[in-house]
């Protein structure tokens, strides 16, 4: 592929619907091959590009294209409007076009690593690996994350086009209990200040608080496409369904799924394995309580 000058992609940019994008014929002349081709590949791939990641534009919007100034000779003969890319669908269709899957030897290549992300993000990156509890998004409660099976299921009700494997890849906790309700995990949690004291076979934990959601499980893992207004529904149901062991002044927002731990005192680093049993222990909540993981 012959390299396009920067200057030649700033000015293909183009401004529609608010979205910074650049057009199919544009992107074909970049990757060196014909639009058609291009157009294929996407839609053998449809699913790949959401609406955030490529639209086509009306017929308005492409005779406003097509009465400018200065635009593409490429035009010319065309009978349909053209696609638009967005930043995403850019990136989408890079690995669409040229198949290319990148795997890594964190062990053994680390720099190879840092510098393939640093080129994709433009930026100096440096990868290491923290041995002492990891990179927690909550430092304060460093330990694994807990849900049960019943909230995936249940939350998966609330939107028609997820199943329970969905929620699950989006949530991503580290802890799944089944066998229990749904919300059994607000169990692991009281007052402010204060925390639930349970065991994962033989590993010490304690339950800190209803675990803050970001804007990730509003996306897709595998095409990184939204769902609109994911985290209004989410917080809308949590507060209907809330159970009534949640402590409810631990929700400055309900838009809080799963339950943030920590180790319990000098507990770090243990091991913790599929089909331990949980237990809850007995404090001024409730009596020691078992179920399986």
């Amino acid at each position: 592929m012959t390299a396009v000058p920067a200057e030649r992609i700033l000015q293909a940019i183009h401004v529609f619907r608010g979205e910074r994008v650049l057009l199919d014929t544009d992107l074909a002349i970049l990757y060196g091959v014909e639009t058609r081709v291009l157009i294929q590949a996407v839609k053998r791939n449809l699913a790949r590009f959401p609406g955030d990641f490529m639209f086509q534009l009306t017929e308005s919007e492409w005779a406003n294209l097509k009465s400018q100034s200065v635009i593409s000779s490429a035009w010319g003969g065309r009978r349909s409007a053209p696609y638009a890319f967005t930043e995403l669908g850019v990136a989408m269709l890079s690995s669409v076009l040229n198949g290319e899957r990148f795997v890594f030897d964190f062990d053994a290549s680390p720099r190879k690593l840092e510098a393939w992300l640093g080129q994709h993000f433009r930026k100096r990156i440096s990868v290491r690996r923290e041995c002492d509890g990891g990179f927690p998004d909550d430092a304060s409660a460093a330990g694994p994350t807990i849900v049960s099976t019943a909230t995936l299921a249940l939350v998966a009700t609330w939107f028609p086009e997820l199943d329970t494997d969905s929620v699950r890849s989006r949530l991503r906790t580290n802890i799944e209990v089944d066998g229990v309700p749904a919300f059994w995990e607000d169990r692991l949690f009281a007052a402010a200040g204060t925390t639930v004291p349970f065991a994962v076979g033989e590993t010490p934990l304690e339950g800190t608080n209803p675990c803050q959601r970001c804007v990730v499980p509003s996306r897709d893992p595998e095409t990184g496409s939204s769902i609109a207004g994911f985290a209004q529904r989410v917080a809308e149901r949590r507060a209907a369904t809330l159970p009534w062991w949640a402590d409810r002044r631990r929700f400055d927002h309900f838009y809080r799924l799963a339950v943030n731990t920590r180790p319990a005192p000098a507990q770090a680093g243990r091991a913790i394995r599929v089909g331990d049993a949980v237990t809850i222990i007995a404090n001024d909540r409730a009596a020691a309580e078992r179920h399986e993981h």
